[in-house]
């Protein structure tokens, strides 16, 4: 029972922290940009054109779910045969966590909205994980120095009155940002949807029934191919 709580709190914790880095990071690799946050978009003064399906909403919400999962589950497997992991006492754990559990949570996430998102149709799916495929590695080898990070703000971390969580979100979303501009080439203007070209003057406006899956061309699985 002690177990499972621990647990328990580990995925909550787990995904208030990806979901409000992801949410931040946003804001990093898009500071200029009006982005599509789907049914929220009402309340920033935004048009709709899905409300959930190809939206930044869906992202944040959605990829916090596998990414938890697949971070509490690989710590504790690794905490069983070394103790607590730290970038001091167990460098070589503490970089296989990061790296498998990013690889493995973003393909979960991938997986599932390859055959759940009314967007991507049979014949996309190859493309679609392939290309993520390839971004996912790509982004999550970089990703090396987060545990040194969270070592360093373990202080300001630990504050009271949930500011340790606001101060755990900074090395998430700088983590994010990363992930997302180098395995996937998401930044500025290069990787927005049709929708959010147009939110921000750049493309037409385009009917809801527009396909708003950009599957990132000139990404990790096309660097790979054609280099």
């Amino acid at each position: 029972l002690i177990m499972a709580q621990r647990i328990a709190k580990g995925l909550v914790k787990a995904y208030i922290l990806f979901v409000g880095g992801n949410w931040l990071s946003n804001h990093l690799i898009h500071p200029t940009q009006k982005l599509d946050y789907g049914l929220l978009n009402k309340y920033l003064g935004r048009p709709i054109n899905n409300k959930w399906w190809g939206t930044k909403l869906e992202h944040i919400c959605s990829i916090a779910v596998p990414l938890s999962i697949t971070d509490v589950a690989i710590t504790e497997m690794l905490a069983k045969r070394y103790g607590p992991l730290s970038w001091t006492k167990t460098p070589g754990a503490v970089t296989f966590h990061i790296i498998s559990f990013a690889v493995l949570g973003i393909m979960a996430y991938v997986v599932y909205n390859a055959y759940v998102n009314p967007d991507i149709t049979p014949e996309k799916r190859r493309d679609f994980i392939e290309t993520h495929a390839f971004g996912s590695v790509g982004g999550a080898s970089t990703q090396v120095w987060v545990p040194k990070a969270f070592e360093l703000l373990k202080g300001p971390m630990s504050a009271p009155y949930g500011l340790g969580m606001v101060f755990s979100w900074i090395p998430v979303a700088v983590a994010f940002g990363i992930v997302k501009s180098t395995g996937f080439l998401d930044y500025g203007t290069r990787s927005l949807t049709p929708h959010e070209r147009f939110l921000n003057g750049i493309g037409p406006q385009v009917h809801k029934d527009v396909d708003q899956i950009q599957i990132p061309f000139n990404s990790q699985r096309e660097l790979f191919l054609y280099s």
